[in-house]
């Protein structure tokens, strides 16, 4: 008797516990570490990553380009830059990432536009 058979394939159209699903985005997913955000600022502060990633992603929906730019915030990414906030760029074309760090100075507005130049 099969207690987990979820995961196995007995014939193509049987179902599994994972679908595929279309891309929510074409481009580029842009990845805001949060735990690098939290190290720069007070203790009970929100993390500035989620305000890096709001800005952009209105600069991104100023732009019409949701369907193609995605932003996002993440826990630890293991860059862990000493004094500043990590983000991962994914290229969804080319299959390429990048992994980039920035000095946080309260200028959310400036560093989300030269993000998206990054892009």
């Amino acid at each position: 008797m099969e207690l987990f058979n979820w995961g196995k394939n007995k014939a193509e159209d049987t179902k599994t516990r994972f679908n595929p699903e279309d891309a929510p985005v074409s481009e580029t997913m842009i990845w805001f570490c949060e735990k690098c955000g939290f190290k720069l600022v007070r203790e009970g502060e929100d993390s500035p990553a989620r305000a890096v990633q709001k800005a952009l992603k209105h600069i991104v929906s100023e732009k019409k380009q949701k369907r193609q730019i995605r932003s996002m915030v993440t826990s630890c990414m293991n860059v862990c830059p000493t004094g500043r906030m990590a983000a991962g760029l994914v290229d969804l074309k080319s299959g390429k990432a990048r992994f980039l760090s920035f000095e946080y100075k309260g200028d959310v507005d400036q560093i989300a536009a030269d993000l998206y130049r990054q892009i």
